[in-house]
């Protein structure tokens, strides 16, 4: 097909792995067909890629994606995928206490 297509995905995404999405992706490399990976990334490429100083609904996988949108039939760009945040292993205590009922996700005193 050349129909255009845009294909995002984390390098963390345990329900569709990178290795097979890479796969899928080396068939569809028609000109306007791009497969973007976000390093890091989890099944939620559009959430999980979020960006140093931007809030939760300005990530890079958002801008990408808002682009194709905009003009499905331009070259993209997804420099933003080379500076995404670093994982935050610190959460946060609402959400420790959601998901686990204590202060600390990882059971610090």
């Amino acid at each position: 097909t050349d129909v255009p297509m845009l294909m995002l995905n984390g390098t963390l995404d345990a329900a569709t792995p990178i290795e097979g999405a890479q796969r899928v992706a080396d068939h569809y490399r028609g000109t306007f067909q791009t497969f973007v990976e976000f390093p890091l990334g989890t099944h939620n490429a559009l959430r999980s890629s979020p960006m140093p100083g931007a809030g939760p609904s300005d990530t890079c996988g958002l801008r990408i994606l808002s682009a194709f949108l905009r003009d499905p039939k331009s070259k993209l760009d997804i420099f933003c995928t080379s500076q995404l945040s670093p994982l935050n292993f610190q959460g946060t205590s609402a959400f420790a206490q959601w998901a686990f009922g204590t202060d600390d996700l990882w059971e610090n005193p």
